[in-house]
């Protein structure tokens, strides 16, 4: 598969030439649709492989342009899915693939739920809720449920 063709290139490579950082060119390359698109219609093993085979070919832009819109195209998936598929590229093989991925790990909100059954409505419960900064916090007689986001 062809994956370039299915790619805004132009587009694309107008972002890589102005990126100066790669918080540049996560931001923009996140904001053009053929990079999502692109996760959603091959493979994330295909896509390893061509990642692998076009960022040691860094003398073509091109080449460079399409590793770099794989790699952001994982930050698409699920966080655990992501991180395995960078797992499995050598991001050292681009100079910002590293980056790229702490990018993605900062960017991506953590949520924790926790989830307890109380006998009775315990108001010193929202105390907990307040101490750990919880987005929601509810309880009745029955349940108690916080949720945090770190």
């Amino acid at each position: 598969m062809e994956v370039e063709k299915l790619l805004d290139l132009e587009a694309l490579t107008e972002s890589y030439l102005f990126a100066n950082t790669p918080g540049y060119l996560y931001r923009h390359f996140r904001r053009n649709s053929s990079i999502e698109q692109l996760i959603k219609q091959v493979p994330i093993q295909v896509l390893i492989k061509e990642y692998n085979a076009r960022a040691i070919r860094k003398e073509l832009l091109k080449e460079v342009v399409t590793a770099y819109s794989i790699l952001i195209a994982f930050t698409f998936l699920d966080y655990q899915e992501a991180l395995q598929a960078f797992e499995k590229t050598n991001l050292a093989l681009l100079d910002w693939g590293n980056e790229i991925k702490a990018l993605f790990v900062f960017n991506t909100p953590s949520t924790n739920s926790y989830t307890e059954t109380i006998s009775s409505t315990t108001p010193s419960k929202l105390k907990i809720a307040e101490a750990v900064k919880a987005e929601t916090a509810t309880y009745s007689s029955v349940n108690f449920k916080i949720e945090v986001n770190l």
